[in-house]
């Protein structure tokens, strides 16, 4: 059982820093990881742990932050999975692998604000450039949702 990650943090003159971070089994992350457009907060999702890490990212280390909780009304395990970031900063979208659902968090509270429907199995989220279309691939139908922002967030 793997008992640490190692995530490669990356800045823009091209360096390279190897950051590992101890989780403890049965903590754990998954493939979602995304970070906020001024490159300072790093979010990871955590698959079957339900939740959304964060961390601060600030001279080549990263300091975790208290997680964001991800819930579906309509899952009790919504497995969060792929994310991506609005690019204003302002939106998290997690997809919810096994909640069949895609989450949508207000980055200034860390709270949900919506959690719609999607495909069987989504795996990962997109966001347009201009910020108003969340795009979904769905595993288990292979095919591709589009939301318009405003059905996501509110």
């Amino acid at each position: 059982m793997l008992e640490h990650c190692r995530l490669l943090v990356h800045r823009r003159l091209a360096k390279w820093w190897p950051v590992t971070l101890p989780y403890k089994s049965p903590e754990a992350l998954y493939i979602g990881v995304v970070f906020s457009p001024d490159g300072h907060t790093l979010y990871a999702s955590t698959g079957g742990n339900n939740k959304i890490c964060v961390y601060q990212f600030a001279n080549g280390q990263l300091t975790e932050q208290t997680p964001i909780s991800i819930t579906d009304p309509n899952s009790k395990n919504p497995y969060p999975a792929g994310l991506s970031i609005s690019p204003d900063g302002k939106f998290l979208y997690v997809a919810n692998q096994l909640g069949d659902s895609v989450s949508c968090i207000d980055l200034s509270t860390g709270k949900e604000t919506k959690t719609t429907q999607v495909g069987l199995n989504p795996y990962t989220t997109l966001v347009s450039k201009d910020g108003n279309t969340v795009y979904v691939t769905n595993w288990g139908e292979s095919c591709v949702n589009g939301l318009r922002r405003k059905v996501a967030v509110s």
